[in-house]
């Protein structure tokens, strides 16, 4: 129920095609997420297909960390990067 934490490890077993991190950054990253920058360059994350593949997005985090009407924001967001062609 509501938002879980996802740790690297599992992350990192999962191996996703496509990682969206926050942009907001207020002295540490939300959630302990690295920012895409730190996240693509760490050598735990390398052989990730998102990495390998530069398929790491950094969305805004207003649109990514609330409970709001912004998650629509998001969901829009995420559908422009993932099915550019459906957004002329």
């Amino acid at each position: 129920v509501g938002h879980g934490t996802l740790t690297q490890e599992v992350a990192l077993t999962i191996d996703p095609d496509v990682i969206f991190v926050s942009g907001y950054k207020s002295g540490k990253a939300v959630k302990d997420m690295p920012p895409a920058e730190e996240l693509t360059q760490d050598p735990a994350w390398k052989q990730v297909r998102a990495v390998k593949n530069g398929r790491v997005h950094t969305l805004p985090g207003n649109h990514l960390i609330c409970i709001s009407h912004h998650l629509v924001k998001a969901a829009e967001d995420m559908a422009r990067i993932l099915h550019p062609e459906c957004f002329p």
